[in-house]
């Protein structure tokens, strides 16, 4: 009959189709598999990735915390050195004012030297 020629026609592409849906099937499982390879080698990136952040946001804190520290250091020897300079200023002062004095004593000590050495000479030659 005409019913064998389609049924065999049928059983060919059920047979067909069957061989089909194991390549499909097949490809299937290889793409899941593929995917979850992605899907976990991707996380373990997003971990590390995220490690490295917080690593370097804790660097980030130290480094800012650092910066405030010398910051203050910085600070505090700037007035230091403000005060030292004031007083190595009034210290120069002092010390002119000192070999002023000095020279002029020096002076009154020669001259007085000289006109004792003069009323000597003439006590003697007397």
């Amino acid at each position: 009959f005409h019913s064998d020629g389609i049924v065999a026609t049928l059983e060919k592409l059920l047979e067909d189709f069957r061989k089909e849906k194991v390549a499909v099937d097949k490809a299937e499982v290889e793409s899941v598999a593929a995917y979850d390879q992605y899907v976990e080698t991707n996380t373990h990136e997003i971990k590390m990735e995220n490690e490295a952040i917080a690593k370097a946001k804790k660097a980030r804190e130290q480094a800012i915390a650092e910066i405030q520290e010398n910051s203050q250091q910085l600070s505090t020897v700037k007035s230091v050195l403000m005060q030292d300079k004031e007083y190595t200023n009034e210290l120069s002062e002092m010390c002119s004012d000192k070999a002023r004095t000095w020279d002029q004593r020096s002076r009154v000590r020669s001259d007085e030297l000289a006109t004792l050495t003069q009323a000597i000479g003439i006590v003697k030659g007397a």
